[in-house]
């Protein structure tokens, strides 16, 4: 008998944001992805952690980026393993109403994560509607990029979860 075909996950990166200031740096790494990324890396871009449930299917690897206030140690960025970033995520607080965590608990009870998503996030300033993104923000934007495509290359080889969900929920 021959064996069952293997279905290969899908890689999804969702930037968060919106055009409000620094706010858009979720937005800005997703840019910046599309015009480097691997063959089977999908990416969207969202206004709110809520919209990504839209394209969240079993079996895909999710990989988010958003901005974020409160990082300690002065750090400009940092990638957490959900659910790690439930208790980073409380001190660097997020500019959505529905919370990263929260969404990702949601997506869990609903069957959606195959992997443990990773979450990045970006220390930033202003997010009013007539402010602009701070030019500083250019530098680390791009070592975000640098990191997911460092983090799918070596961990989303042929778009496999080689890093199993490793977590319990309690």
């Amino acid at each position: 008998m021959p064996a069952e075909p293997v279905t290969r996950a899908a890689v999804l990166f969702v930037g968060l944001g919106s055009s409000h200031g620094d706010d858009a740096v979720g937005w800005r790494v997703a840019d910046a992805l599309l015009k480097t990324s691997p063959e089977g890396l999908m990416i969207r871009k969202a206004l709110a952690p809520i919209d990504l449930l839209d394209w969240l299917e079993p079996g895909t690897r999710l990989l988010i980026c958003d901005g974020c206030q409160g990082l300690e140690t002065g750090e400009t960025w940092r990638r957490w393993t959900w659910p790690d970033c439930d208790v980073a995520w409380k001190s660097a607080v997020g500019v959505h109403d529905f919370t990263i965590p929260g969404v990702l608990a949601l997506a869990e009870g609903l069957g959606r994560l195959s992997c443990a998503p990773e979450v990045w996030g970006i220390e930033v300033g202003a997010c009013d509607p007539a402010t602009e993104l701070n030019e500083n923000l250019a530098t680390t934007i791009g070592k975000v990029r640098d990191d997911v495509l460092a983090f799918v290359e070596s961990t989303c080889k042929d778009s496999l979860c080689t890093k199993p969900r490793s977590y319990v929920r309690c």
